[in-house]
């Protein structure tokens, strides 16, 4: 079972690793570049300095924004997830590591976040990506995600919080 992990000030470290990852980051490869941003890998760079401005703006700005570390019961960080208010629904970000992937910690990570979203009293959640992220697509849809549309290019896919 994992739970949410809100990560304190010092704890930056485990984004810094897992924005870095190669392995991990390289579904994020090729989009419009922006400052710290690796187009040819993916990465992301995230310094303490990068932290410093991020930090604030994600961590305890609940309902509009949430963010934490996806932890497992070793107490191993394995990924991440997000959401943030996109007009009338909230768009969510899941990140699992690489080495931890295909072990259903994403699946299984969807289910604490849709669980904070319900608690806020968030009505919709959504997440889009592209038709050859078919491990995502099955894994929101086993987690009660519903395809409800493309945006041209990408499938986008929506929970109905209740």
């Amino acid at each position: 079972m994992l739970r949410l992990h809100v990560p304190a000030f010092d704890e930056y470290s485990f984004r810094q690793k897992l924005l870095s990852d190669q392995e991990t980051m390289a579904y994020n490869r090729g989009y419009a570049p922006f400052s710290g941003y690796h187009p040819d890998t993916g990465c992301i760079d995230c310094t303490r300095e990068d932290w410093q401005k991020w930090y604030p703006c994600w961590i305890g700005q609940e309902p509009e924004r949430f963010y934490a570390y996806l932890e497992n019961e070793r107490g191993e960080l394995v990924g991440d997830v997000n959401f943030h208010l996109a007009g009338d629904h909230y768009e969510i970000g899941i990140v699992i590591l690489a080495r931890y992937r295909g072990q259903g910690y994403g699946r299984e990570g969807l289910r604490p976040l849709m669980e904070k979203a319900r608690s806020l009293g968030i009505q919709r959640l959504r997440n889009v990506f592209e038709p050859e992220r078919k491990a995502a697509m099955r894994l929101h849809l086993e987690a009660g995600f519903r395809q409800i549309g493309t945006d041209g290019k990408c499938w986008v896919l929506e929970y109905q919080c209740r």
